[in-house]
């Protein structure tokens, strides 16, 4: 799953969340991780220029490879509506 929202900063964040739902053995979450982050470097140019990005890993993450895990961020990016820019009130 794929949350968005503008940030305001010029920039892209990632926050990237795997419960214990999905393994119970960190060194799998940590490895759904840094897959996600990877995923998120490689493909950041589909997003919008300025946004926070979260990323919550489901049970089918953990096995899916490399290719499927950075294919399903790069379908879900493509799918974001266009963000508003923010505009902050002084």
């Amino acid at each position: 799953m794929l949350l968005a929202l503008p940030n305001g900063l010029g920039h892209r964040r990632l926050g990237v969340t795997v419960s214990t739902r999905v393994s119970k053995r960190a060194v799998d979450r940590n490895r759904i991780k840094r897959h996600l982050r990877e995923a998120f470097r490689k493909e950041r140019g589909c997003l919008p220029p300025s946004c926070d990005v979260v990323l919550i890993a489901r049970g089918a993450a953990l096995e899916a490879s490399h290719a499927q895990l950075v294919a399903a961020f790069t379908e879900a990016a493509r799918r974001l509506p266009d963000l508003p820019a923010l505009e902050f009130a002084r």
